[in-house]
């Protein structure tokens, strides 16, 4: 018994030394190079490294129980040689850990599947498209110079030692009355602007480099401007006209200048904002005539709702139902409840972090997004179930019964995975509607409930094969697991597609009246 004890011990200590060495690289490999986390914002940043991380940590679970069942197989991934002897004498968890992180690339295949998921969640996180979008979004957007602004960037020219004070009376909000001086103006006060943000000074002390090599190409720009503007100057005192190279030239350079601030806002403005939405509100500010997007909270009191409905759903359908323990049923209720509240987040997370995923823009079912919904559910579900095996292991709910191996316990997976594309397919049902039918809500929770019912019965007969770990289960009994699947798409079905749609058709007509009520009172006054 004791031997037992320390070897479980072993193995969860080797799981763990497993699971830390995974993270912690798989994080190093998603912010190499560290200037990827201006590209972004800090959710989509974020959520898309922690989905990453997790992502390698189920890929080592499942490498680790192949090499604990097929260890021949190491032979294969291996590239370089023979294996070291020290290899093989190290337990399934820590070779699958060294193997994705200091051999990875010597394992080809591995190193490919990696690689292909760096890209992805790479490219699901707007990384490193992200800023270049934000650069070339307000590159067509209009931009009016306030004059607040104008006296911001007076004050800066006043106590700049690189800048004369002269050079405040060649500003110039307005293109129509002289384009050369706007472009300067234009420059002048969003670099202004941009030191002004809350942001610049986090952003300079983390990114030194960024910022020295953006101060020496404005510094340049500055002088030439002031080279220029004096030789302006010295022509009228003379009334004589500028020549058109030197105009063109100092074109050339406030356009590059010009592109160069627009990329360092967007990336000073990505790194400290949180969502798109807090960055369409500051370019907003600075004077970018910007539609700012609709930004859809998640439903927290809504998923407290239904994850206690779950609980207790699971907690009287298996007490009443199969006379079972209250706090063994209450346990796993738990449990059932937190993976079904993943999968619902799972559903509706994808729609604001990216923009294939929302409907409206894609203007058609973002089938992928669905499947990506569902992966996500499972990446982010696997560990968290595993977890709570090795906690049911060393602490057993049941002494007559004895736990199942979680290769079989994870089968149940299947369940939020179809969950989260359930809802996520749902929630885009007459999603362009302004109203919905009365019957959708009631349809789609009836179909949720078949549904899941029809997951869960798949997932018991699946477990009640003769090779099961466990006795045959009687046939009554298999009903119970379909009625808790079934009450549980019911539940979900009926409240998140309906709180979705509802809540976006709210944020949409909000829009309406923020862009036509600007319009009312510039008529106005002309009236």
């Amino acid at each position: 018994m004791l031997d037992q004890f320390f070897t479980a011990i072993h193995l969860d200590a080797a799981h763990l030394v497993a699971g830390v060495l995974t993270a912690f690289y798989a994080g190093n490999r998603f912010a190499t190079p560290r200037t990827l986390r201006s590209e972004t914002t800090r959710v989509q940043y974020y959520s898309s490294y922690v989905t990453y991380v997790v992502s390698c940590i189920g890929l080592l679970m499942f490498l680790s129980w192949v090499l604990a069942h097929k260890p021949a197989l190491l032979n294969i991934l291996y590239a370089p040689g023979p294996i070291p002897e020290e290899l093989k004498s190290l337990d399934a968890p820590l070779v699958a850990a060294l193997i994705l992180t200091t051999l990875l690339p010597s394992v080809p295949i591995l190193r490919d599947i990696d690689g292909a998921m760096l890209r992805f969640f790479h490219r699901m996180g707007a990384i490193p498209l992200g800023a270049v979008r934000w650069a070339q979004r307000i590159n067509m957007t209009q931009l009016t110079i306030s004059d607040r602004l104008v006296s911001d960037t007076k004050f800066y020219i006043a106590n700049s030692t690189l800048l004369p004070d002269s050079l405040a009376a060649q500003l110039q909000p307005d293109f129509t009355l002289d384009s050369v001086r706007f472009r300067f103006t234009r420059c002048l006060a969003l670099y202004v602007a941009l030191s002004n943000l809350p942001g610049w000074t986090g952003y300079s002390a983390d990114f030194p480099e960024e910022k020295a090599a953006f101060e020496k190409k404005m510094s340049s720009f500055f002088a030439q401007s002031v080279a220029f503007f004096t030789l302006t100057t010295q022509l009228a005192q003379r009334q004589l006209e500028p020549a058109t190279d030197p105009v063109d030239q100092f074109r050339s350079y406030a356009l590059d200048a010009y592109e160069d601030i627009r990329l360092m806002l967007a990336r000073v403005l990505l790194y400290s904002c949180n969502s798109d939405g807090e960055v369409a509100h500051h370019f907003a500010e600075i004077g970018f005539s910007i539609q700012r997007p609709s930004l859809i909270r998640l439903p927290l009191n809504l998923l407290s709702f239904d994850f206690a409905g779950v609980v207790v759903l699971f907690v009287i359908v298996t007490v009443s139902l199969a006379v079972g323990d209250l706090g063994k049923a209450l346990a796993i209720g738990m449990l059932v409840a937190i993976n079904q509240s993943i999968a619902a987040v799972c559903a509706l997370a994808p729609k604001q972090l990216w923009n294939f995923a929302d409907y409206r823009s894609a203007k058609e079912r973002p089938i992928l997004s669905y499947l990506i919904s569902g992966a996500c559910t499972l990446t982010i579900t696997l560990p968290i179930s595993f977890g709570f095996y090795l906690i049911r292991t060393h602490f057993p709910l049941d002494e007559v019964h004895p736990t199942l191996p979680f290769t079989a316990q994870a089968k149940w997976l299947l369940l939020p995975t179809v969950l989260s594309i359930a809802l996520a397919f749902a929630c885009d049902d007459a999603i362009e509607a302004d109203h919905e039918p009365w019957w959708l809500r009631w349809a789609e929770s009836a179909g949720l409930a078949a549904l899941m019912g029809l997951s869960g019965f798949l997932v018991m007969s699946w477990l009640n094969q003769p090779t099961s770990h466990q006795p045959t289960v009687q046939q009554h009994l298999l009903l119970i697991p379909c009625l808790l699947s079934a009450s549980i798409g019911a539940l979900f079905g009926a409240t998140i597609p309906h709180w979705y749609r509802k809540t976006m058709r709210g944020a949409a007509v909000d829009i309406v009246k923020i862009a036509v009520q600007p319009s009312r009172d510039k008529i106005a006054p002309a009236v």
